[in-house]
């Protein structure tokens, strides 16, 4: 086991968790709520809001090179927490318990900079542009590393999320406008991805998904060329399914900073100097939010259930936040999850869960990661 940096638990909230000057918008065009039907018979732990949120602990991986990157967060079926991230020319899988202590570190290999993705119960594959890896049920590395190389070429945009039955792996073949937007089935087992496209317009951005309570995905997006267009497409039970959308195109090139799905209305965003929030459906949208200031793109999107979409980004004083936000409303105070520590590119992520949401970012002490807590006391 590598040398671990344990942070203390803190409380983490500056200001209110309520959402006062946006409480009033009920996020859904004719103010309906969803059905809310749960996949068989399944009960859900709570029903969160932001109102209920707390802090419930932070932690952190030490590294050894001079800076960690790429981490990426999932939550285990045994309540634990799963973070991959690169340290020099290796992918580590770190696990949290749930007071923020750092139960082990395992190398996975020269996967690059990786994405996790954690089944209920086949396991979890750690998908980077160079290599694969799966990981048992019980998170123990499978097999050998397996080469990401599709149509023949060096992988860009690598994107993996779980789905009900196994994973989907998303990549571009190449780099940024380099066609076409790619899919591959994988299961438990290892194996060399099999791709094929899945949509006509061209990938130009990182692909990013949307995932529910339970960790399947719901939605994946990307920007698309020419013309830097947003677009998503739905995500069934083992396949990439409908073009939900297109937005227009922004003009500029901007690395797409999550997806989340709310209310039954998907949403794109960019957290540049201020946030962007793109809608696709029926309705296109466009949100322009000011008040989110933050640090370049480096930012993140959940949704937390029905409540709300929270951005998690860092400030223009270096605090990395949780801030809520409803459409049609301003973003909330939010949640500081991190003081400022000397950095302020922190390539931040965050995932949902039946209970609050999680996140993890690059720190001064390595990878730094956080659960937040919202079900009613």
């Amino acid at each position: 086991m590598r040398l671990l940096s344990i942070l203390l638990l803190v409380s983490g909230c500056y200001c209110s968790h309520r959402v006062d000057d946006d409480d009033d918008t009920d996020g859904t065009r004719d103010g309906s709520l969803p059905d809310g039907e749960l996949a068989d018979g399944e009960v859900p732990m709570c029903s969160v809001v932001w109102g209920s949120c707390r802090l419930a602990w932070t932690g952190s991986a030490a590294a050894t090179a001079d800076m960690p990157s790429a981490p990426d967060v999932a939550l285990l079926p045994n309540g634990d927490v799963g973070v991959v991230y690169r340290d020099g020319d290796q992918t580590f899988f770190a696990r949290f318990d749930g007071s923020g202590e750092v139960l082990d570190e395992t190398e996975l290999g020269n996967l690059g900079d990786a994405r996790l993705a954690v089944h209920p119960t086949l396991g979890a594959v750690v998908a980077g542009e160079r290599a694969l890896r799966w990981l048992s049920p019980t998170f123990e590395p499978v097999g050998d590393v397996t080469t990401n190389r599709p149509m023949g070429g060096e992988a860009f945009g690598v994107d993996v999320a779980a789905v009900p039955d196994g994973f989907l792996l998303f990549a571009i073949p190449g780099g940024p406008g380099d066609p076409p937007a790619l899919q591959a089935v994988l299961t438990d087992s290892p194996a060399t991805p099999s791709y094929e496209a899945f949509a006509s317009v061209v990938p130009l951005q990182p692909f990013e998904h949307a995932e529910d309570g339970r960790g399947f995905a719901t939605h994946v997006g990307f920007e698309s060329s020419p013309g830097n267009v947003p677009v998503a497409f739905e995500v069934g039970e083992s396949s990439v399914g409908d073009n939900v959308g297109v937005g227009e195109g922004r003009g500029t090139t901007t690395f797409i900073d999550g997806v989340a799905s709310y209310r039954g209305r998907v949403f794109l965003y960019f957290q540049g100097f201020s946030a962007t929030l793109v809608e696709l459906g029926d309705s296109t949208e466009v949100f322009q939010r000011a008040e989110a200031e933050g640090t370049g793109n480096n930012g993140h999107i959940s949704s937390l259930g029905d409540d709300r979409l929270v951005l998690f980004f860092t400030e223009t004083d270096g605090r990395v936040v949780a801030r809520p936000w409803r459409p049609g409303g301003s973003v909330g105070g939010g949640m500081q999850l991190a003081a400022p520590d000397g950095l302020r590119t922190r390539d931040i992520r965050s995932a949902p869960t039946p209970r609050g949401l999680l996140a993890t970012w690059e720190c001064a002490d390595g990878i730094c990661a956080a659960a937040i807590e919202c079900c009613p006391e």
